[in-house]
C-alpha cells in the first residue's frame, strides 16, 4: 500500500511567519527612521552652527570704528540744529510733556541671531514717554545691516513697568514687534521680558540679568518660538553716552533641529537729550 504525502498545512506556518515578519520589518523602519532624523538634524546643526570667533570679531568692532565713525561724525552746525529743534518741541508740547520724553539712537553689534537675523550690525532709532515715575511707553525702529545675508528692518512699541527693591532694579517690558518680510514668515511677534539688575556700590558695571518670551502671532494663533538670556552691564562714559555689552543665549522652539547659541552682543547709545 502506497503512502500518501501529507499536504502542507501552510495556515500555522503562515501564522507564525507573518507576526515575526512584521515585526522585523516594524523594528528596522523605526530603526532606519531614527537614524535618518539623526543625521538630518545633525547636517541642519552643522548647516547653522557658527563659534564665535576672535579675529571675525575684532574685524567687525574695527568696522564700527573706523567706517561707521568716520564716515558720520558730528559737527557744531549738528549739534545746533538738535538744541533748535527741542526748543522747537518744547514750545509745542509744553516743558512737562517734553521733560518726560526721551529720545535715543544706538549702534550695535551682534555675532549672531538665532530668532530674526545672522551676524549683525544694527542702527535703533528710539523714543520714550515717562507716563509716571514707574511706568514707560515708547517705540523703536532698527535697521539690521547683515554681512551674510538680506538687511532687515522693524518696528516695535513698547511698555515698560520698573522699580527698585534695596539695590535690585526689577522691571517688567512688553513690546509689539513688526518685521518687515513676505506673508508666511515671523511678521507679528509679542515679546515679554523681564529684567533684573544689582547696583554696586561705587562700581560702574553694575550686573543685568533679563530673560525674555517670544511669541509670534501668525495665520495659525499664537505660537511661542524661543527664549533668550541675556546677562550684561552698561557703562555710562559720559553725559547721554552709555557702552553695553553682554553674552545673549538664544534658544529656540517649534522648529526642526532648534538652534541653542551663544551670542556676544555689544552697543553704543546716546540720549539725544542729554547731548
Amino acid at each position: 500500500m502506497s503512502s500518501e504525502k501529507r499536504p502542507i498545512r501552510w495556515t500555522p506556518i503562515l501564522l507564525v511567519i507573518i507576526p515575526v515578519w512584521l515585526i522585523l520589518s516594524a523594528a528596522f523602519g523605526i530603526w532606519f527612521f531614527l537614524g535618518h532624523e539623526k543625521k538630518e538634524a545633525e547636517k541642519e546643526q552643522a548647516r547653522f552652527s557658527q563659534e564665535i570667533s576672535r579675529d571675525l570679531l575684532a574685524d567687525d568692532l574695527k568696522k564700527i570704528v573706523t567706517v561707521i565713525g568716520e564716515r558720520n561724525t558730528s559737527s557744531t552746525t549738528a549739534a545746533a540744529n538738535l538744541t533748535r529743534t527741542a526748543s522747537m518741541l518744547e514750545g509745542l508740547l509744553g516743558k512737562e510733556v517734553v521733560k518726560r520724553l526721551r529720545t535715543s539712537t544706538e549702534i550695535g553689534y551682534r555675532s549672531a541671531d538665532s530668532f530674526f537675523a545672522g551676524r549683525q550690525f544694527y542702527l535703533d532709532l528710539g523714543a520714550t514717554y515717562k507716563i509716571t515715575d514707574k511706568l514707560t511707553a515708547g517705540g523703536e525702529y532698527r535697521y539690521a545691516y547683515r554681512t551674510g545675508d538680506e538687511n532687515r528692518q522693524r518696528l516695535g512699541g513698547m511698555v515698560q513697568y520698573k522699580t527698585e527693591v534695596d539695590r535690585f532694579e526689577l522691571a517688567y517690558r512688553f513690546t509689539y514687534q513688526h518685521n518687515f518680510r513676505d506673508r508666511g514668515d515671523v511678521r507679528e511677534v509679542l515679546r515679554n521680558k523681564f529684567i533684573a539688575g544689582y547696583n554696586i556700590p561705587k562700581w560702574k558695571l553694575d550686573p543685568q540679568f533679563s530673560v525674555e518670551f517670544f511669541t509670534w502671532a501668525g495665520l495659525q494663533g499664537l505660537s511661542y518660538f524661543g527664549t533668550r538670556y541675556k546677562l550684561g552691564s552698561e557703562w555710562n562714559i559720559a553725559d547721554g553716552h552709555a557702552l553695553g555689552f553682554g553674552i545673549v543665549h538664544d534658544r529656540e522652539r517649534m522648529v526642526f533641529a532648534p538652534e541653542y547659541r551663544f551670542i556676544f552682543a555689544v552697543d553704543y547709545g546716546i540720549n539725544l537729550r542729554k547731548t
